[in-house]
């Protein structure tokens, strides 16, 4: 009977430790790629840190990460450049439910900087901006372009003249181009940006998943 309480208390006390997350860390230049900037779990999923001392109009490159490396997102690192705050909030979106958003799994975004964005790509051949977005407020932007053509075209979105901060795929600097198909002539096509969420929505809607749409940013806005 002894034994058996033994064996019972050493699973009762071990059920807690395999039920916490691995911590997460904002690692970047800014910080040496150090374990510094540990984030909060704020809500279930969802994590946060807010880096200090940036140096304001300058570069910086990030990912976040565990302690060991065995996890990390985005997949290509992401960049941003600092305003005079100085400070950059990270969030961490582990496990987001599939809403049509893009990228379909983890995420990583951040607090808007204040800078202006515009959609590049194939429509004009990365000629110049397709549109600058309209800033929505709480770090959403958005904006609508007619393509011409039909068929499947790709884009990115970047600080306005300014490739050295772009956001691709995997909502990183040097991940690949993002898709989106066009079914008829002079379609509309709309863009939206949700830097907090790491997120970006294309209305025709890249592979077959149906997007949120107006109606659904409007619903996001709500919730938040």
């Amino acid at each position: 009977m002894y034994k058996r309480g033994l064996m019972a208390l050493a699973v009762a006390v071990s059920l807690p430790a395999a039920a916490v997350a691995d911590p997460w860390f904002v690692r970047g230049d800014f910080n040496g790629w150090s374990l510094d900037d540990q984030m909060t779990e704020v809500a279930p999923g969802h994590y946060q840190a807010t880096v200090t001392g940036l140096t304001d109009g300058a570069t910086y490159e990030f990912k976040v990460a565990d302690e060991d490396w065995t996890a990390d997102w985005p997949g290509s690192n992401a960049r941003i450049r600092a305003d005079a705050s100085g400070e950059l909030t990270v969030n961490l979106w582990l496990d987001p439910p599939a809403d049509g958003w893009l990228p379909a799994g983890t995420r990583v975004g951040y607090e808007d900087l204040g800078f202006d964005w515009e959609v590049m790509g194939t429509p004009n051949d990365w000629a110049e901006g397709l549109v600058t977005l309209t800033d929505l407020g709480d770090g959403l932007h958005q904006g609508q372009i007619v393509v011409a053509d039909p068929g499947e075209h790709f884009f990115k979105l970047r600080h306005v003249d300014d490739w050295d901060v772009s956001v691709g795929l995997d909502f990183g600097m040097f991940a690949d181009n993002i898709p989106f198909t066009t079914s008829t002539a002079n379609e509309t096509v709309i863009f939206t940006l949700d830097l907090p969420g790491g997120r970006v929505n294309v209305v025709p809607e890249p592979g077959s998943l149906a997007l949120l749409g107006l109606g659904g940013l409007m619903l996001l806005r709500r919730r938040r």
